[in-house]
């Protein structure tokens, strides 16, 4: 099972390095000329998150896990106040709105800037659609 607790801007108990590095090695990983990666979508931000066919939330020895088709995520922290919001409810926006507020404490376009690369992550690993 994948952890997912990558977001930059909330990890705790670890120096700025373990984050850049844990950072580089997800989404925003960095090419051998050292630039980093062009996302790969544009996210509207009136559209709302929601988990695609076959995935679903869950909960396995009191953890919270993303159930997908031949794996599961374990979900903690930022990751699961992410998903939770992706109910096809929410749009993009208030999703962001939200957790900026939760995470007052950080950077409001380092928080949006996590956030919408997490759902390109899981938009890219098909866990996540966009319904308009």
């Amino acid at each position: 099972m994948m952890v997912i607790n990558w977001l930059p801007f909330l990890s705790r108990g670890q120096t700025k390095a373990d984050r850049t590095a844990l950072a580089a090695d997800s989404w925003r990983g960095k090419t051998g000329q050292g630039q980093a990666h062009k996302p790969l979508m544009t996210i509207d931000p009136h559209s709302k998150p929601q988990l695609a066919p076959g995935v679903r939330l869950g909960e396995n020895q009191g953890q919270k896990v993303l159930h997908m088709p031949e794996r599961a995520l374990r979900l903690n922290g930022p990751s699961l106040e992410i998903v939770s919001r992706c109910d096809g409810q929410h749009t993009v926006a208030q999703l962001v709105a939200e957790l900026q507020k939760l995470y007052a404490k950080a950077e409001p376009h380092k928080v949006e800037s996590d956030i919408l690369g997490y759902l390109e992550l899981l938009h890219t690993q098909r866990a996540l659609n966009f319904a308009s």
